[in-house]
């Protein structure tokens, strides 16, 4: 609901030359989407059991890059078309949309007491998670190494994209597919991923992955 808002003040102030009420509304925009990311981790925890998180990860991230490819073209379109108001008043529908399905889930959790929300207990709460995660040390490396390599994966690509772009044509149809033709490889990698048994052993995998995608990036870069 209040993505949906924000997306038909976002169709009204696109053009309007009023940059500071557009970049509050984008920011209002980024700050819901983690609070929903979360959720839907959550709820796909209780959804599924142990053994169907490996093959339900998966099909996530395949639905996501799915979405990515349509979602870059079909935003390359609308700057084309100069269709952008109407866009916003549809992107705004789908969130709707969205939340009426989502609501529709049976909340496994509606039974348990709720915590009430206050600044002062989300620092407290930010605080624990923090010396949890510094006691936990395993975790606390998973956690760096994650954030190191979508730092020089994700990073990346608002330089690469445009420069690429640019050396075959600066056309925004080649901007987006190239924005999109990598998830190509990540929808292939997510079902063979969905494939892989719980008892085999994980760490060995994301090793040789990182050796892969690494000497690939080697070659890309020649």
């Amino acid at each position: 609901m209040v993505k949906a808002i924000i997306f038909v003040f976002l169709g009204f102030l696109i053009n309007r030359n009023n940059d500071t009420l557009l970049f509050v509304f984008l920011g209002l925009n980024s700050l819901v989407g983690p609070v929903i990311d979360s959720c839907i981790n959550v709820l796909i925890k209780e959804l599924f059991d142990k053994e169907k998180l490996i093959t339900t990860n998966s099909l996530m991230n395949v639905s996501f890059d799915i979405a990515y490819i349509f979602g870059t073209l079909a935003s390359s379109l609308v700057v084309l078309t100069g269709k952008s108001k109407v866009t916003f008043i549809v992107i705004a529908i789908i969130f709707l949309l969205i939340g009426g399905i989502l609501a529709s889930i049976k909340n496994i959790t509606a039974a348990k007491p709720q915590i009430p929300i206050s600044f002062g207990k989300s620092i407290q709460h930010m605080s624990s998670s923090l010396k949890f995660l510094w006691g936990n040390r395993p975790l606390f490396n998973v956690i760096i190494a994650s954030f190191l390599w979508n730092l020089l994966i994700w990073g990346s690509l608002p330089v690469v994209l445009p420069i690429l772009s640019k050396l075959f044509n600066h056309s925004v149809l080649m901007y987006s597919s190239l924005n999109s033709v990598q998830s190509i490889g990540i929808i292939v990698g997510s079902l063979l991923v969905g494939m892989i048994s719980v008892k085999m052993d994980k760490i060995k995998i994301i090793y040789l992955s990182m050796i892969f995608q690494s000497l690939f990036l080697i070659v890309f870069s020649l």
